[in-house]
């Protein structure tokens, strides 16, 4: 089958804010607002909105003023590797189009006329360049307040590794080692790591974040699907309340329209029986709680998440924005929804306590207590 489209087709397909995020890009919460959205990576700060006159998705780097435009520049002006916002040759939009085409599935004998342009190299995530290894340096892990017979417990032993990172250009990252959380996708194929040390955290390049979780092991016959947003605070909330009935995953993030989608179907195919969210103490946290749930609500049609705030429009009035400002409003939404739902001892809420942020600053030995819910 023959396929005939332009690079104009390739822009109207390829959502800008999918391919960032593909790439490993992470969204910038402090940073963004409702038109203008932020994200960190490969050492840049982008900003993504939508052009004024054709409502286009266009991006321009708030580090580089030269490199700016839509999907086919961004992935342009990165095609051999390094950032290149100069000329570009027809080979260098000819890797461009075969870029995006594997991006979407289509076939590499697709035609693509490349007369149309006046005269970007894709990170497809490799695991093994990440040179893992089985962990056994868990200083930066014990700093947190992790102890190794967690570590070492049915849930997580094996799950947690040592890595190296790999930059930009191509070439392994010398800055030490990296304690890495492999995220799997639904097929449980590693797609995605997630790496931290005292220093940093980052998604490894080419990590499928919108897609995986980091996940535990699977202990007997698991009940309960607990979430939280850091595979940090999934070994303190086990360390602290651990369960054989639970197993344990972490959304590394901002959770994404396909996660919710995952979480939706587990509990709706009977393989797990409770949903327990053990998310942060602010606005991300709440908001993903209220994300979850608005899966289950039909009366609800979006959910956006701020830094100090939480909107939500209702599908019969979709004119009609809630705009919600402290934590204990949003709580007592979700509540409402919960029971409006019948899903109250369903879907649980298992907080930190309100004095601490997370899970993991419970047993954070450098953490101080800092009060969440009076926002």
């Amino acid at each position: 089958m023959e396929y005939e489209f332009s690079f104009n087709d390739l822009k109207d397909k390829v959502d800008l804010i999918d391919y960032v995020k593909f790439v490993g890009y992470r969204e910038n919460d402090d940073k963004s607002t409702k038109r203008q959205l932020v994200f960190d990576g490969a050492g840049e700060k982008i900003m993504i909105m939508r052009h004024t006159s054709t409502n286009d998705l266009i991006y321009k780097n708030l580090n580089n003023s030269a490199d700016k435009g839509n999907i086919i520049n961004f992935v342009a002006n990165r095609v051999n590797g390094t950032l290149n916002s100069g000329m570009k040759t027809k080979e260098d939009y000819k890797k461009t189009a075969e870029i995006l085409k594997s991006f979407l599935k289509i076939p590499k004998e697709a035609k693509l006329p490349l007369n149309e342009i006046k005269e970007t190299k894709n990170y497809y995530f490799n695991y093994k360049l990440f040179k893992p290894q089985t962990l056994k340096d868990t200083t930066f892990l014990e700093s947190r307040g992790i102890t190794k017979e967690t570590l070492l417990s049915p849930h997580f032993k094996g799950k947690i590794i040592n890595c190296q990172d790999y930059d930009f250009k191509g070439k392994i990252n010398f800055s030490g080692i990296k304690t890495g959380f492999p995220m799997t996708d639904a097929s449980n194929e590693i797609v995605g790591l997630d790496m931290r040390d005292a220093n940093s955290k980052k998604l490894a390049l080419g990590s499928k974040k919108s897609e995986a979780f980091f996940v535990s092991n699977s202990v007997g016959k698991p009940k309960n699907f607990v979430l939280a947003e850091s595979p940090l605070d999934l070994l303190s909330y086990h360390q602290i309340k651990g369960s054989t009935e639970n197993r344990y995953f972490s959304s590394n993030g901002n959770i994404t329209d396909f996660q919710l989608e995952l979480i939706k179907n587990s509990l709706e195919k009977g393989k797990y029986e409770k949903i327990v969210l053990a998310t942060d103490n602010d606005f991300g946290g709440y908001g993903m709680d209220l994300k979850i749930v608005a899966k289950f609500n039909p009366e609800i049609k979006s959910v956006n998440v701020y830094k100090e705030r939480v909107e939500i429009e209702m599908l019969k009035e979709p004119d009609s924005i809630i705009k919600l400002f402290n934590l204990p409003s949003v709580k007592d939404v979700i509540n409402t929804c919960l029971k409006n739902s019948q899903l109250e001892n369903v879907i649980i809420l298992d907080k930190a306590p309100d004095q601490y942020k997370d899970w993991n600053a419970v047993i954070n030995p450098t953490e101080k207590k800092k009060s969440c819910l009076n926002l």
